[in-house]
């Protein structure tokens, strides 16, 4: 009986820094969906949960299963994210001050979901 092959794991070369942030969508991508005059766009008095869930997310430059980890456990600069998620609710048509977007290192992705899925329509 011949000896069994066995089948060893196709090795992929790694993408470095500059082509992960080639192929990476743009923020106004993303948030494109999202903009009041969407086709499919509602009008909600509030930006609801699953919209500050995408908002957080892609300011984080993570998905949601990290929701429950904290700005320092992800590497992420607090002020970078707070504007950015300030951008994400701007764009998407509702008001939020900038300082009301937590963005200490121990705020938890969650936390500022919670806060800015309230926030009023423009």
């Amino acid at each position: 009986m011949p000896p069994k092959k066995t089948l060893s794991p196709k090795k992929t070369k790694k993408w470095t820094r500059v082509q992960l942030e080639a192929k990476a969508l743009p923020i106004r991508s993303v948030m494109a969906p999202m903009h009041p005059t969407a086709a499919d766009a509602n009008d909600l008095p509030f930006l609801g949960h699953a919209r500050a869930v995408v908002i957080v997310t892609t300011a984080a430059g993570t998905d949601a299963t990290n929701l429950p980890r904290s700005l320092s456990q992800l590497g992420i600069n607090g002020p970078s994210f707070q504007q950015d998620v300030f951008d994400g609710v701007k764009h998407a048509g509702y008001k939020m001050g900038l300082d009301q977007i937590p963005a200490a290192p121990s705020t938890t992705l969650i936390e500022a979901v919670n806060v800015i899925q309230q926030a009023p329509k423009s």
